[in-house]
């Protein structure tokens, strides 16, 4: 709420992108394919970033585990274009 207002005060301003330029970052989702190494990835921009906190010892903690990456596979395998199948891949996020 509080970069909402501040981007509306700052409207028609040479300040109007303030916080665009200093809080914006590229949130990236890969997926990596385990049987050839073929990686995507997709980016999406943010300005703020959602982490768990309840049942966590430390932001540090909750970070690191936000950017682990998770294994997909049995059913949860995605198809790979370069292998021309399903298969097992690792998914997860990097800023």
């Amino acid at each position: 709420m509080l970069f909402d207002l501040i981007e509306r005060a700052l409207k028609d301003t040479v300040y109007e992108s303030l916080i665009d330029d200093l809080y914006r970052f590229t949130l990236s989702n890969m997926i990596v394919c385990q049987q050839c190494g073929v990686s995507r990835k997709s980016e999406e921009k943010f300005l703020d970033l959602v982490i768990q906190v309840k049942d966590v010892p430390g932001v540090g903690h909750s970070l690191n585990k936000m950017f682990e990456f998770d294994k997909l596979d049995g059913d949860n395998k995605l198809f790979c274009e370069n292998c021309n199948e399903k298969t097992d891949t690792l998914k997860g996020y990097r800023i």
